[in-house]
């Protein structure tokens, strides 16, 4: 639950920040959030009713992996070009 929340949080803050600073990336950015979260809520509930499996286990690291080399990388990054 708490790394939900905190993913909720952050991504939140950072759509404020990248509409702020109008950034191009800021709906490409919003919709990956969503995926991301709805991506996360079906692990989350897979989860609940089997605990951590290996297989859940695995397959969640390779989306998180993933996330974090394909969204910051190239989605993220973009807010770079808004700083003054």
């Amino acid at each position: 639950k708490f790394r939900g929340d905190y993913a909720i949080k952050h991504f939140n803050c950072e759509e404020k920040h990248m509409e702020s600073r109008r950034c191009s990336a800021c709906q490409t950015n919003k919709i990956a959030h969503a995926n991301f979260l709805k991506e996360f809520g079906k692990f989350m509930e897979e989860y609940k009713k089997t605990g951590p499996t290996s297989n859940l286990v695995l397959r969640l690291q390779s989306v998180l992996c993933k996330w974090l080399d394909d969204h910051i990388s190239k989605v993220d990054a973009k807010l770079k070009d808004t700083a003054h």
